[in-house]
């Protein structure tokens, strides 16, 4: 994890800095908007701290404004400082910032404090509206897990990196979770599926024959339905039939059925 480290100015002159960031910042009557936008001028022009100022003075002005704290929180981000950014992160989902916009900022918040174990137990996929916003939980989840170096966290983000294109950074992470539970049909399936996307089917087959084994039931399921198409990659089609009439055969409910069932008219079965 990256931390950020600032050189500290001498106190004299840090705060006649600030004096003049609020004399300049702080005109008049102006309202929280005004704040707010003035702030995010500042930021766009690369002046953090001015930018700091002037939130703060929108706070100031309403201490309930979603926008202020929500901005407050994301530029504490940029500028290092987790802790404050998760308390003003926190304030505004308690003023009423919807949970799917704070998620991703609250999450870095936490793991830049080290609280990795928070993430996992605040943060959870089971809410997500979107596959985007899924796999974005997914993926600071496995940083989570990653920051604690578990099987877990390592293979959610060499499945997020797979899906994203990133195969040299799935092969990473698929890695790594490989020696840490090598016998962990849920690592298997993964490392198989990144194999299959390396062009390299006939490495991922035994792979996904042992995963399956392992693992009965609808991820077995799911996972026999990567095997075929496996096999069906390599040129190894007798057994596929088989294989496809099991799973289009499962009794329990599973998204691929239709590509299964369009695979098993397509050669035929």
């Amino acid at each position: 994890m990256t931390h950020r480290c600032w050189r500290l100015v001498p106190t004299a002159l840090a705060a006649s800095m600030l004096l003049t960031v609020v004399a300049a910042g702080d005109e008049l009557g102006s309202s929280a908007e005004e704040h707010v936008a003035q702030a995010q001028k500042y930021v766009a022009a690369g002046d953090l701290r001015a930018g700091q100022v002037a939130l703060k003075n929108a706070v100031a002005r309403d201490p309930a404004s979603v926008a202020a704290r929500r901005l407050l929180g994301d530029l504490y981000l940029e500028l290092g400082d987790g802790a404050s950014a998760e308390k003003e992160i926190r304030r505004a989902r308690e003023l009423g910032l919807p949970a799917g916009e704070s998620v991703r900022p609250l999450a870095l918040a936490l793991l830049m404090q080290g609280k990795a174990e928070a993430v996992l137990n605040e943060i959870t996929a089971g809410g997500a509206a979107t596959p985007e916003e899924r796999a974005m939980i997914l993926a600071l989840r496995g940083e989570a897990h990653g920051a604690l170096d578990s099987m877990t966290g390592r293979n959610n983000l060499a499945w997020v990196l797979l899906h994203r294109g990133d195969l040299a950074g799935a092969r990473v992470h698929i890695d790594r979770a490989r020696a840490l539970a090598p016998e962990d049909p849920v690592a298997m399936d993964t490392d198989a599926e990144i194999l299959i996307a390396e062009k390299k089917p006939a490495e991922a087959i035994p792979l996904l024959r042992e995963a399956a084994a392992r693992l009965p039931g609808l991820l077995g399921t799911r996972y026999r339905l990567t095997l075929t198409l496996a096999l069906f990659q390599t040129g190894e089609p007798a057994e596929t039939p088989k294989l496809l009439e099991t799973v289009t055969g499962a009794t329990t409910p599973f998204d691929e059925r239709s590509a299964a069932e369009a695979l098993l008219k397509e050669i035929g079965g």
